[in-house]
C-alpha cells in the first residue's frame, strides 16, 4: 500500500496523457500563475483543478484566458462566485452565492463539458459549493489563476484535455463551432461526439492553429490529423503553415488529412484547394459539399447572409461531407443523436 504522504506528493493526472501541472510555492496579490504550454483553443473536454493553501483571501481569478477573445474566466471572493467572457468586451454571464467560508486551504475543479456548460466545484474549509455554469462561448485562452488581496501557499494548477488521448484530431477555424450552425455541431446532435479532440476559434489562421498544435504534440499524438484552416489566411501563410504541418505529420508518422475551402464572395481560396487536391494527401471537400465556384457562390440556402459562414443547411452538408470523405470518425465513441 502506497502511504497517504506519498500519494499527496503525485502530481494531478500523473497518469493521464495530455496535462499540464504548474506549481508556486507562494502566490503574491497582484500575482498569476499561468499553464503556458497547455493548449488554449479547445472545443471540449478541458478539466482545471487548482489547490493551494490560504493565508489570506480576499479575490480569485480562474480560467481560461482573461480579458481576451473567447476567453472564460471566474471571479471567487468571499461571499460569491461570478462567471465572465468577453467577446467584444467583459461580460457578466451569471453569478452565485457560495457559501463557503475560504479558509486553511481552497480546492477549485472546473470541467468543460459539450454543450457548452462548465461543472465547477468550490472547497474549503470543510463545506464545498457545486454549480453548473453556463456561457455562450468557449473556453479559450492560456489557463491562469490571478489573486487579488489574496496570499496563497503551495500553489498547484493542473491543466488537463481528456480527448488528446484520442487517435483523430480535428484543427480548424470559426467553421469549428458546436452549435447546429457549424458542421462539428451538426456531428454532435447526431450523436458523434466523443471520439476526437477538437481546436478551432473563430477568426483563426494557420500561424495560431500552428501555435496550438505544437502545444498539443507535446503532450500526447494522434494517429489522424484533420486540418481545415486556410479561411484566414492569404495564400502564403497557409502555405508556409501547411509545408510545416506536413513536414511535423510525416516525423511523427501521423496521417494527415487536408480539406478544401469553399471560396466566398470576399475571399478567393482556390489556389489553397488546387494546392489540397494535388497534394496526394488525402482530403475533405468542404467546397465541393456546398457547390462553391471560384467567385463565392454556394447551393441555394448554404451561405449566411454575412458571406463566410455556412448557414444550418450549409453546415449539414459540410458535416455529410466529412462523413463521406473521413468515415473513420464513424468508428468513434458513439451515443444516439437527433439528424
Amino acid at each position: 500500500m502506497i502511504a497517504a504522504a506519498a500519494l499527496m506528493a503525485l502530481p494531478l493526472f500523473a497518469k493521464v496523457p495530455g496535462c499540464v501541472t504548474v506549481t508556486r510555492d507562494r502566490l503574491l496579490s497582484g500575482e498569476k500563475l499561468m499553464a503556458e504550454e497547455f493548449p488554449r483553443c479547445s472545443k471540449k473536454g478541458n478539466s482545471l483543478v487548482f489547490s493551494a493553501g490560504v493565508e489570506s483571501f480576499g479575490k480569485l481569478t480562474i480560467g481560461m484566458g482573461f480579458e481576451s477573445y473567447r476567453a472564460r474566466w471566474i471571479v471567487i471572493d468571499g461571499k460569491g462566485v461570478s462567471l465572465y467572457t468577453r467577446e467584444k468586451e467583459n461580460t457578466l454571464v451569471e453569478s452565485f452565492e457560495h457559501g463557503v467560508t475560504v479558509k486553511d486551504f481552497i480546492v477549485i475543479s472546473i470541467r468543460q463539458r459539450v454543450d457548452g456548460k462548465s461543472d465547477f466545484i468550490l472547497q474549503s474549509g470543510g463545506s464545498s459549493f457545486r454549480q453548473v455554469l453556463s456561457t455562450t462561448t468557449d473556453m479559450n485562452g492560456c489557463p491562469q489563476v490571478i489573486c487579488d488581496g489574496t496570499v496563497l501557499s503551495d500553489v498547484r494548477l493542473s491543466c488537463g484535455n481528456a480527448d488528446l488521448d484520442k487517435d483523430i484530431w480535428l484543427f480548424g477555424d470559426s467553421y469549428f463551432g458546436i452549435n447546429s450552425a457549424r458542421w462539428p455541431g451538426y456531428l454532435k446532435d447526431a450523436g458523434y461526439v466523443d471520439g476526437y479532440y477538437i481546436n478551432g476559434l473563430a477568426g483563426q489562421n494557420s500561424k495560431g492553429a500552428l501555435d496550438d498544435l505544437k502545444r498539443a504534440l507535446a503532450l500526447a499524438t494522434p494517429k489522424f490529423l484533420v486540418w481545415c484552416l486556410g479561411m484566414n489566411d492569404p495564400d502564403e501563410r497557409w502555405l508556409t503553415c501547411f509545408e510545416e504541418v506536413k513536414s511535423i505529420c510525416r516525423d511523427k508518422g501521423i496521417c494527415l488529412v487536408l480539406s478544401t475551402v469553399p471560396s466566398v464572395p470576399t475571399r478567393s481560396k482556390e489556389l489553397i484547394n488546387k494546392t489540397v487536391r494535388e497534394s496526394g494527401l488525402r482530403y475533405v471537400d468542404f467546397s465541393k459539399a456546398v457547390g462553391a465556384t471560384p467567385d463565392g457562390t454556394w447551393y441555394e440556402g448554404c451561405l449566411h447572409t454575412d458571406g463566410v459562414h455556412p448557414t444550418p443547411l450549409g453546415a449539414r452538408y459540410l458535416a455529410m461531407r466529412f462523413l463521406a470523405d473521413f468515415p473513420e470518425i464513424t468508428l468513434t465513441a458513439y451515443s444516439e443523436g437527433t439528424l
